[in-house]
């Protein structure tokens, strides 16, 4: 299915986050088992159910975290935002759902939490499998459409909204001659731009690439570099923005902008290259946006 090929932001990114999503997983599987009692729980436990639940929880909210980290740790392109897609969401919030059956029943017959005598093993994991997914399995797959739809609506309206303002505006007489000197770390290869030129920037390994408008044409310029360095550098100008981790932007060449469920696409002036806005710098980019309108400040440049 094509559907499975869109962008899906990836949301569990960082320690905090992880925290709150396995902390909210663990919440709510205990606090279900223990209102609902689903499948006879509360019969086929050997100990009370309401520490039954919290053991579930804790297993759910456990797994959720360890399999998290390590997927970020041992698959990081996988895991990299620019790859996620709903298909892959689904696949790893599956993947959560069976690992989540597999510590259910190792710690449920290491520490005799539930009644095995009248199943074989094979049986009671499928008896596992069936209680897992029939808990966990449409609340994944409803919030993860509704995820979908919200952020995919949210980020066209407001892709929208940023046409018209670059439909609308008009450009402004600015200075033309914005000089500014790149270190590189080999020395000899320091590079002096025109500010005005600069179309975007982007990292490329231990490389910098400099993408500037030339009469007409894109220039490229590269030298060894790290993006970090290359931002302090650029931090003092307002129409450069850094939209995503390998890539900094000019807003004045901003020719038209799209959206998914991850965030922006913005077609840059001169040149076929469509650049991201990811999730972690939406609401700057926004903020910057409405400034910059506010201030009539923003000048959109031509194609030429």
């Amino acid at each position: 299915m094509k559907w499975l090929k869109n962008p899906y932001p990836f949301i569990f990114e960082g320690s905090n986050i992880q925290l709150k999503v396995s902390l909210m997983v663990f919440v709510f599987v205990s606090l279900f088992l223990y209102i609902f009692k689903p499948f006879n729980f509360e019969t086929v436990i050997l100990i009370a159910d309401w520490k039954a639940a919290l053991v579930y929880g804790g297993i759910a909210g456990g797994v959720c975290l360890v399999v998290t980290k390590l997927l970020i740790a041992f698959a990081p392109n996988y895991t990299a935002e620019e790859n996620w897609t709903v298909g892959r969401q689904l696949f790893f919030l599956n993947f959560m759902l069976l690992s989540c059956t597999v510590m259910n029943f190792v710690i449920s017959h290491t520490f005799e939490i539930h009644d095995f005598s009248n199943a074989s093993i094979l049986a009671s994991v499928k008896q596992d499998l069936i209680y897992t997914y029939s808990i966990g399995f449409f609340p994944v797959l409803i919030v993860t459409l509704i995820g979908f739809y919200i952020r995919l609506k949210k980020n066209l309206a407001a892709a929208e909204d940023l046409n018209k303002r670059i439909e609308s505006a008009q450009p402004n007489e600015v200075e033309q001659d914005v000089r500014l000197r790149i270190p590189s770390n080999a020395k000899s290869e320091d590079l002096e731009i025109n500010l005005q030129d600069l179309i975007f920037v982007m990292a490329d390994g231990n490389y910098v690439e400099f993408h500037l408008h030339n009469e007409g044409k894109t220039d490229r310029k590269i030298i060894r570099n790290t993006m970090r360095n290359v931002a302090d550098c650029l931090d003092d100008f307002e129409f450069l923005f850094r939209s995503h981790r390998a890539y900094i932007v000019n807003l004045n060449y901003i020719q038209e902008s799209s959206g998914n469920a991850q965030g922006y696409q913005l077609k840059m002036r001169n040149t076929d290259v469509v650049l991201p806005v990811s999730r972690t710098y939406l609401g700057d980019f926004k903020d910057v946006i409405e400034a910059e309108g506010q201030n009539s400040s923003l000048h959109f440049v031509p194609n030429v």
